[in-house]
């Protein structure tokens, strides 16, 4: 009996060993695995040598430059800089920018609101220096102001900054146009770069807090004389430039070198601007057009998909919650169509926002029927291919949830309700802010 009891636990001494020894074996393997990835990262950290703010002063109400930008500089980076580009402007004035404004901060965070009042001569360029000691939540080796008609190549004005001193620095181009000598005036205010030395230095002094009012691009040459800053200068010329003959000496044509193009006011000179650098790769391309374009958007649902307006706001969650306890084939969901009628099968959907399963999408790029009925009131035209298909029996006309915007449409339009799923003809930015507003959507973030 003792020898089987020496046994047992012999064995079980065994067990417990080759179960620590394969535990081990594993610990070591994953962390043999994961191991490469460990410098890769150090590598990168170590790379970053200097950090930079890049802040673009515009308007409150220039929605569309704003989000255009937003696809500019979210393609950019570099890897020896960290840089955040912001959007700056002033106090807001209308209740539709609170609700908008707050929608973009909850997304992007990447706007800056200074206690000013929108003005171009009067102050904005001190109070956005001034203030961002006090506002921001860390420092940066350099500050830059940039306008919203400047098109920036990140990666070569980071180069452009490696070799230059991370203080008492005032970089840009140097005004006027011929000129090469960086202490002759002041830098453009296309886009113009200070250490964080002197970005304190505006919100400290007396000099520029009594020198707010001008030419503001100016003003800030004037204040660095009269306190005998920026020690460091440098023009980064040829590189920043007007776009070409928009400012007779200050443009030139475009250049491989090129760290900045100033004066893009329309969407000929932008584009000509992002092919000539190659900015876009193909499947880059197709993405921002669909964002700035009026596109349909197409949204996927588990197997469903839906093709809806750009004038319509669409709550996700109780869509999805209407659509849970749905078939998932041969499924034809909407808004139909007479606005009075409550019959899925009368009509057709509403193009505000309807949604197909995916076997009738697969049988639409397949079937004759709607090939040869492909012209016409396009939505209309969805029903008549269904109908003709014999398709889409199972349908949904998911009112009073969907509907026009109160008062945009007659017997479509009701007023805004909690359960709403959709709501159309949002064709100004006050009716987005009301909706949002109802909705709850920004939470008072402003």
């Amino acid at each position: 009996m003792h020898t089987m009891h020496m046994k047992r636990i012999l064995l079980v001494t065994l067990l417990s060993l080759a179960i620590s020894l394969l535990l081990f074996i594993i610990f070591f393997n994953v962390q043999v695995i994961r191991s490469p990835s460990i410098p890769s990262s150090k590598t990168t950290i170590l790379q970053t040598q200097f950090s930079l703010l890049i802040g673009i002063l515009t308007r409150a109400d220039n929605y569309d430059r704003r989000h255009f930008l937003r696809l500019i500089y979210g393609i950019q980076s570099s890897p020896i800089a960290k840089i955040d580009v912001k959007f700056i402007f002033c106090n807001l004035t209308k209740p539709e920018q609170r609700i908008l404004i707050s929608l973009e901060i909850l997304r992007f965070n990447d706007i800056i609101i200074l206690n000013c009042t929108e003005n171009m001569n009067n102050g904005k360029t001190y109070t956005y220096f001034s203030s961002l000691p006090s506002i921001l939540p860390r420092k940066y080796n350099y500050v830059m102001k940039a306008d919203d008609d400047v098109f920036i190549r990140l990666e070569p004005l980071a180069l452009s900054l490696k070799p230059l001193p991370r203080v008492d620095l005032y970089y840009g181009f140097v005004i006027p146009c011929a000129s090469m000598n960086p202490f002759v005036e002041y830098m453009s205010g296309m886009g113009f770069l200070l250490s964080w030395d002197l970005v304190e230095w505006i919100g400290e002094s007396d000099i520029p807090r009594k020198e707010m009012f001008g030419p503001e691009d100016k003003m800030v040459g004037k204040w660095l004389k009269m306190g005998r800053k920026a020690k460091n200068r440098f023009s980064n010329k040829p590189a920043m430039y007007d776009y070409p003959g928009t400012n007779g000496k200050c443009s030139h044509e475009l250049i491989p070198e090129t760290v900045a193009v100033h004066r893009l006011k329309r969407w000929d000179h932008w584009s000509h601007v992002l092919e000539f650098f190659n900015v876009l790769l193909p499947q880059q391309e197709v993405v921002i057009r669909s964002q700035i374009g009026n596109l349909n958007l197409v949204l996927k649902l588990v197997n469903l998909a839906q093709a809806a307006d750009d004038d319509v706001f669409i709550r996700l969650e109780p869509l999805a919650l209407s659509l849970k306890p749905l078939p998932r084939v041969d499924l034809y969901y909407g808004f139909v169509i007479p606005c009075a009628s409550m019959n899925p099968f009368v009509e057709y959907m509403s193009g505000m926002g309807f949604l197909l399963s995916w076997d009738l999408v697969e049988w639409i790029g397949e079937s004759d029927i709607p090939r040869k009925e492909m012209f016409g009131p396009e939505d209309k035209m969805v029903g008549k291919w269904l109908k003709m298909g014999r398709k889409a029996k199972n349908r949904f006309s998911n009112k009073p949830a969907m509907y026009d915007y109160p008062g945009t449409n007659g017997k479509c339009s009701h007023e805004l309700i909690p359960e709403t799923v959709a709501v159309h003809r949002l064709k100004r930015w006050d009716h987005w802010s009301h909706v949002l507003e109802f909705f709850n959507v920004t939470k008072q973030v402003l």
